[in-house]
């Protein structure tokens, strides 16, 4: 009897030491749920070469072109001037833009186109410089086509020789011109593409010389290369903080 008193003490005695283990034990196997949050889902990474396709523009660019115009003749085309003998020439363009805004930039532009004179020795060379507007119409993508304006000052300056002397003719005056292009992205910093472009150049009275002997002259006499349209190739580098 004693003995089984004992064997029952022990028993008792290890169901309460194991009671607080249990407990424990029941506590940890809860439903997670009931004490955190569900983990937030991961992060998805951007797509490789993202940023290469959307091609994001850049505030500046620096311009350059080059192409042949074709000259355009104002007031007496088989006067002084030949303009009528006047040759489809080459035409070189430089310039500076900042953009304002995504679709708007503004700069500074120049532009030189030089002519043959047929049949005469001589040439003819007009060229312009003034502010341009250039508006765009995409601001994301390989493509980057374009409008332009500007208005600035053309000048004009013929010389040949007639067989008998010399004779050297020039004006200037207020000039406008217009264009469009189409750009394609060849890397984040450099674009190329086509463009054509029309300078017109008021002219009034100019000054011709023959032999030496010089006087005032109106353009609507002589004529001149007053306007010139060119189909040119322009490189841009993009310059400045992305847009």
């Amino acid at each position: 009897m004693p003995r089984e008193r004992s064997v029952s003490l022990l028993l008792a005695l290890a169901a309460l030491a194991a009671a607080p283990r249990a407990r424990a034990e029941r506590q940890t196997q809860r439903p997670v749920f009931l004490f955190d949050l569900p983990p937030e889902p991961p992060v998805p990474s951007p797509p490789p070469g993202r940023d290469q396709q959307e091609r994001p523009r850049r505030a500046g660019e620096l311009v350059a072109r080059l192409g042949f115009a074709l000259p355009v003749c104002h007031g007496d085309a088989s006067g002084l001037s030949r303009c009528d003998s006047t040759e489809t020439g080459e035409g070189l363009g430089l310039g500076a833009l900042w953009r304002v805004a995504p679709h708007v930039a503004l700069g500074l532009e120049g532009s030189v186109a030089r002519f043959g004179i047929d049949a005469a020795s001589g040439w003819a060379r007009s060229s312009w410089v003034g502010a341009v507007v250039r508006g765009y119409f995409l601001d994301r993508g390989w493509l980057d086509p374009y409008v332009q304006t500007g208005l600035g000052r053309g000048s004009i300056d013929t010389a040949y020789d007639d067989g008998a002397a010399e004779v050297r003719l020039s004006a200037a005056g207020l000039g406008t011109m217009v264009g469009a292009g189409l750009d394609f992205w060849i890397s984040g910093h450099v674009k190329a593409g086509p463009a054509v472009f029309y300078h017109w150049t008021f002219f009034g009275d100019g000054r011709a010389c023959a032999g030496g002997v010089c006087s005032a002259a109106s353009v609507a006499t002589t004529g001149a290369v007053a306007s010139s349209i060119s189909l040119s190739l322009v490189l841009s580098a993009a310059i400045g903080p992305e847009m």
